[in-house]
């Protein structure tokens, strides 16, 4: 994440850039779209990973202040395969 350029790391949707570009290195990850509920800033949109054992991969975890939860999305979005 930090060697991605600013204006990336800025774009309102990086998360799911980068949650997208795990899935292609590593096939056996899910996306997950959802909330990450940070204790300093409250809820936040977020994309994530989950590996089959439904453990989180994070790329961009680094921006949120660790203790948080994170809580997947309702539906057919919640958990995407990505080709």
């Amino acid at each position: 994440v930090d060697q991605a350029p600013l204006e990336m790391r800025a774009h309102a949707d990086f998360c799911g850039v980068m949650a997208s570009a795990m899935i292609e290195v590593f096939p056996e990850l899910k996306r997950v779209r959802g909330t990450y509920l940070d204790p300093i800033r409250g809820a936040q949109e977020h994309t994530w990973c989950v590996d089959p054992d439904k453990v989180i991969v994070d790329p961009t975890a680094a921006q949120f202040v660790p203790g948080g939860t994170y809580m997947a999305g309702t539906g057919d979005d919640r958990l995407l395969d990505i080709p």
